[in-house]
């Protein structure tokens, strides 16, 4: 596949460039008789992919509706949620602000100095202010005037990320090679397994847990299906797919 940048935030262009990414099929001894695929979203933009493109999605062209001119986001050293909000900024011309977890360090991560590079600006806070990230009030505890800017939550967990996640699954269904038995993806949280559970009508989806989160990530998904209850996007339509909201895999 070509090397390919997203490079405008409209709805259907962006639809065309994940219709077009590719499947590879396994080539490995570790599955007996079962035939193992792995889409590559990876390959959607070299800075702005996976499901961090799609959980953006929704939320940039939000901002951009609204006429706002900086994106604020939290998320710790690693996080790929800020390397990508810190990409986005700079491609699509958005100030960014990115609240770090923790002190600074004498050497920043990889990833924070990318998103340096990008334009962010930095904030770190007390694990303990962290933790609030989740109330309203938060960016007024830290003292950030929001102004003209969109917050974002971490890792793009809000009802504009779990539509980004549902236009995925819709990608899947519209450009899958061959008739998939099962999906399966790696969770963090449960917001892009609910995404595609409540999008992907042809199949079972399945979430593996990558972290040591105890309920969370089945009560994350729990959550974000009840949310993507109410009417979603005309994604379904631009790809001739029905709104498929009805199929609720268990999590």
């Amino acid at each position: 596949m070509q090397l390919r940048y997203l490079t405008s935030l409209d709805l259907d262009s962006f639809i065309k460039a994940a219709s077009e990414v590719p499947y590879h099929r396994i080539e490995t001894d570790l599955f007996p008789n079962i035939q193992v695929w792995i889409r590559r979203d990876d390959l959607l933009d070299p800075i702005i992919s996976g499901n961090k493109a799609y959980k953006l999605l929704y939320n940039l062209i939000e901002a951009t509706e609204q006429g706002t001119d900086t994106l604020i986001t939290c998320g710790g050293a690693w996080s790929n949620h800020i390397h990508a909000t810190a990409a986005a900024g700079t491609r699509f011309g958005f100030r960014t602000i990115g609240i770090i977890r923790g002190e600074r360090p004498p050497e920043l991560s990889a990833t924070l100095q990318d998103a340096e590079r990008f334009g962010m600006h930095l904030r770190f806070v007390t694990r303990e202010q962290y933790r609030q990230r989740s109330q309203p009030e938060f960016l007024k505890l830290l003292g950030i005037d929001e102004g003209n800017a969109l917050y974002i939550p971490e890792g793009g967990a809000n009802l504009a990320g779990a539509r980004g996640a549902q236009l995925l699954g819709k990608v899947i269904e519209a450009t899958a090679p061959i008739r998939f038995d099962q999906l399966w993806l790696a969770c963090g949280t449960g917001l892009t397994l609910a995404g595609l559970a409540s999008s992907v009508t042809s199949l079972p989806v399945y979430g593996v847990e990558v972290l040591k989160a105890g309920d969370s990530i089945r009560r994350d998904a729990q959550h974000w299906l009840e949310a993507l209850k109410s009417p979603s996007p005309a994604c379904g339509e631009r790809l001739g797919r029905g709104n498929g909201n009805s199929y609720k895999q268990p999590v």
